[in-house]
């Protein structure tokens, strides 16, 4: 299902949202997930997309859904404050490790 903004005649802003997660551990089971999105970089800082997330939380919750999750890398400094300042709570974490190319397995 995809939600978007028009300005101006045009469209500056899409917020997808699936029924069922692409990553199940991220979104409780039969609940909204938002998945991509996007804005247009001239319209940012108008209140445009905080505009639409809201009117996806507004139809989650008339819909009868007690949450509604979204996945975003924590390093992006457009996405954290962003997702953070819509009052989206973090829940998990993920960890990765690089291995260069000298790596042998061995431990200690």
């Amino acid at each position: 299902m995809h939600f978007l903004a028009r300005r101006g005649g045009h469209d500056v802003a899409l917020v997808t949202v699936e029924l069922t997660s692409p990553a199940p551990r991220l979104c409780p089971t039969r609940q909204p997930y938002i998945g991509p999105t996007a804005t247009d970089p001239t319209t940012r800082g108008h209140g445009i997309g905080t505009a639409l997330v809201h009117a996806v939380l507004s139809w989650a919750h008339s819909s009868g859904y007690r949450s509604v999750s979204v996945d975003f890398d924590s390093a992006n400094p457009l996405s954290r404050p962003f997702w953070l300042g819509a009052e989206f709570q973090p829940v998990g974490y993920r960890t990765r490790r690089a291995l260069d190319p000298s790596y042998s397995g061995r431990s200690g």
